[in-house]
């Protein structure tokens, strides 16, 4: 029997070594089966973190109901809504932002106004109602380079002069544009201008416009800040936080006031404008309006 077993060592030894192959194979496998369970643990981690931040959000927002409910029981009625839709004169959902010709009729104008005047003669005129342009006007202007040279000062008086008239409007389409093409020129060409300065110029240069190149220097380290371009250290990285609007008022509560603005301002006034809110009110109605049913159990 000694014999035996021991032939049949001999047999198995190179299945031994087979056998330590296979173990080498197993070990990578492991290794890999190890790095996916970490993985996986990862995104349930992520999923989890995800869902909380869900739920408490959800929390936080029945609890601002809640305490919105109790505080400010009111919401406005159809009709101020309307009117205060029509009184906003600066909202910014506007037909002509989308439709240039919105309400535009050919009519004929007399020649000595100016709507009676050529198409080209009238965007000069209006060219020239704009103050930027005269006696250094431009190095009053506060530049808001972040939004692709868009300034609000230019857009705003766009705006106001383009209510006037539809006529105005449509040639106020090439007048602005115009405008915005020469002030982005003139920044541009300002932008290489300050770079060229030396002690000499500096020496020769005001008070006033040493002034203006420093500012311009702070101005050009806040752009580089505000797009994270390479230089600056505490560029924005976090989204700012706005509060949704009311569905009772309509406007923007304040750093999460459960109060509507509204009522704050003007009681009386609210207190006409709003009905008693009907939110909630269904709920403990439902139970004396459905009639309760009945079991009926037959024992055949």
């Amino acid at each position: 029997m000694s014999a035996t077993n021991k032939s049949s060592a001999k047999k198995n030894k190179p299945t031994a070594k087979k056998n330590k192959f296979t173990s080498k194979i197993s070990r990578s496998q492991k290794k890999t089966r190890i790095s996916k369970s970490s993985r996986a643990r990862k995104q349930d981690q992520d999923r989890l973190l995800k869902w909380r931040l869900h739920v408490h959000r959800y929390k936080t927002h029945q609890l601002q109901t809640r305490k919105h409910n109790e505080l400010c029981p009111r919401e406005l009625l159809r009709a101020s809504r309307n009117s205060e839709r029509r009184a906003d004169t600066r909202n910014h959902k506007i037909p002509w932002l989308t439709d240039a010709f919105y309400r535009y009729v050919p009519r004929l104008y007399k020649r000595a106004s100016l709507l009676g005047l050529p198409t080209e003669l009238r965007q000069q005129i209006l060219e020239l109602t704009f103050d930027g342009f005269l006696d250094g006007g431009l190095h009053q202007w506060q530049w808001d380079r972040a939004s692709k040279w868009k300034m609000r000062d230019l857009h705003a008086w766009v705006g106001t002069l383009s209510c006037l008239c539809p006529l105005i409007r449509i040639d106020m389409q090439w007048v602005g544009r115009k405008w915005s093409d020469i002030l982005v020129a003139q920044e541009k060409n300002r932008i290489e201008s300050t770079s060229l300065y030396t002690e000499k110029m500096w020496d020769q240069m005001t008070e006033w416009e040493r002034e203006l190149m420093l500012r311009r220097q702070e101005d050009r380290k806040a752009l580089e800040q505000r797009l994270g371009q390479p230089g600056a250290k505490n560029a924005r990285k976090t989204p700012r936080y706005r509060p949704h609007k009311c569905w009772a008022c309509n406007e923007r509560h304040p750093q999460n006031d459960p109060v509507c603005p509204p009522s704050r301002r003007d009681p009386a006034k609210w207190k006409a404008m709003t009905r008693p809110s009907t939110k909630g009110r269904m709920n403990s109605l439902l139970q004396y309006i459905v009639p309760a049913g009945q079991k009926i159990v037959f024992n055949d």
